[in-house]
């Protein structure tokens, strides 16, 4: 049965991040350096991703807009993962216009899974200029192409493994530090390690010891990391609702960083306790 995912998904309450991205036509390999390489204006709209998977392929459905003033014919697309195999395209991009391309992948089970996610996806193909080569950055679309790797081999990905939620009732003031509390835990049938990682919001910092959890098979009980934001400016850390949190998960051959965003309903309660920490 074929299994389907958007990229922007939704983990107890906890939305993974998904940006869009520019593509930036790379140089042709070696061989054909005599041939003319046009930098193809084609831009891949990020958030109309999403994939479906059957046993053993993974289909990546992507929207690329072509802002050249050529047509783009695609021909082929390639991930550098050990135990995927390469696709072959036919897809025109005509100029000024968005067009959805399928992007379907031999999966080869377990190989595919030994080494971390790949970061790019190659594009091949022609314009009027000649022959173009696009690299897309794989860490742009969160984590679609993990989840589409694990989903063809019927296997849950690092992302997936994870339940992320924080009670509004956990959060605590003392000065410019906001405490709260990580509830986490997984549904996963093997371990899963999630450790917190800063993600970068601007005005908040994360202070205090690392927090790390190691989490046997599921059913496990859910397990609350302690995090400690510092505001280092009230005026930024207002701009966003709340914040995001960022965990490193890893399952045994795979570690994958994810961004989350935590529930709305949790908003309100991070919001007053800014205006307690920024008075």
């Amino acid at each position: 049965m074929a299994r389907r995912r958007r990229a922007a998904l939704l983990v107890a309450g906890a939305a993974v991040v998904v940006l869009g991205t520019r593509l930036v036509a790379a140089p042709p390999p070696a061989a054909s350096l005599a041939a003319p390489v046009p930098a193809a204006d084609v831009v891949l709209l990020g958030d109309q991703a999403d994939y479906t998977t059957t046993p053993g392929q993974a289909t990546l459905r992507l929207q690329f807009r072509n802002s050249s003033s050529s047509e783009v014919l695609l021909r082929a697309a390639s991930i550098p993962q050990s135990g995927v195999g390469a696709a072959t395209l036919h897809d025109a991009l005509l100029p000024g216009q968005a067009t959805g391309v399928a992007v379907s992948l031999a999966v080869h089970c377990p190989a595919a899974l030994r080494d971390p996610p790949a970061r790019v996806l190659h594009l091949t193909g022609t314009s009027a200029g000649g022959p173009i080569r696009v690299t897309v950055d794989l860490a742009l679309l969160g984590n679609l192409w993990d989840d589409a790797r694990y989903d063809a081999c019927g296997e849950r990905s690092p992302g997936g493994a994870l339940l992320v939620a924080v009670p509004a009732e956990s959060l605590h003031v003392a000065g410019r530090t906001i405490r709260a509390e990580l509830a986490v835990t997984t549904a996963a049938s093997q371990p899963v390690t999630a450790k917190v990682t800063d993600a970068g919001v601007a005005g908040l910092v994360l202070t205090g010891p690392v927090a790390a959890a190691h989490l046997p098979p599921a059913p496990t009980p859910t397990r609350l990391l302690p995090v400690d934001w510092t505001v280092l400016s009230c005026a930024r850390a207002a701009v966003p609702q709340w914040p995001l949190v960022a965990l490193t998960v890893s399952v045994p051959g795979s570690t994958s960083v994810i961004t989350y965003g935590l529930d709305p309903t949790f908003g309100a309660a991070w919001r007053a306790a800014l205006r307690h920490a920024c008075r």
